[in-house]
């Protein structure tokens, strides 16, 4: 199955479901603006695998613009799981130095992004921008780092595997070389000698 259809499919599930429970739990309505930065922050999901450092902003910023256009209040499973699923493959994407520091700056721009909601509404700290705004991102990005890096250990481990099963297949190869090589010397070695005597017993007999 091709991962980028099940983005796809997911993408267009979260954004049913985010429409769907933004309408209900919004008694204005939805307009355009909320409807746009909803679109963009479902719709990102579609494109993480591609381009995760590019698609993590775009979402944050639909998902900061949709917070504070609308003034929701509600539980936010949908845009919430949109951020998780592209912060995932941004951990995923995280393997040299310039990608880490990619992925901190996309970290930082989503902690101020929060910290924006959070002063928005009503009753907002800085513990709560600290707390669970930050796990939002971070645990996800954080399974995605911890995958990658086994999978980059595991294939490490299985290509010295290879190779040394191939250095023993080498040395099982020229070990029965040499052993072949000796038998034919000591073939030789009697076959000169009973040549020899054979020689030897003629010129006798002669």
């Amino acid at each position: 199955i091709d991962l980028r259809v099940i983005d796809w499919v997911l993408a267009s599930l979260l954004t049913v479901g985010a429409l769907a429970d933004a309408s209900s739990q919004l008694p204005r309505g939805l307009g355009v603006l909320t409807i746009v930065s909803l679109l963009v922050l479902t719709g990102s999901v579609a494109w993480r695998r591609r381009s995760p450092a590019i698609t993590t902003p775009i979402a944050v910023t639909g998902f900061v613009v949709f917070q504070v256009a609308s003034g929701y209040a509600g539980g936010g499973a949908f845009e919430v799981a949109a951020i998780a699923l592209n912060f995932y493959p941004l951990g995923r994407r995280s393997r040299d130095r310039q990608s880490v520091r990619m992925a901190a700056a996309v970290f930082a721009y989503w902690l101020a992004g929060v910290a924006v909601i959070t002063y928005d509404q009503a009753g907002g700290s800085v513990g709560a921008v600290l707390g669970g705004w930050a796990l939002l991102g971070g645990l996800p990005f954080a399974v995605g780092r911890t995958l990658e890096t086994r999978s980059a250990l595991t294939r490490e481990l299985e290509e010295r595997l290879a190779r040394l099963e191939d250095e023993q297949a080498l040395r099982a190869r020229l070990a029965a070389g040499e052993e072949r090589n000796r038998m034919a010397r000591e073939l030789h070695d009697v076959i000169s000698h009973c040549v020899s005597v054979m020689v030897i017993q003629t010129s006798g007999a002669r």
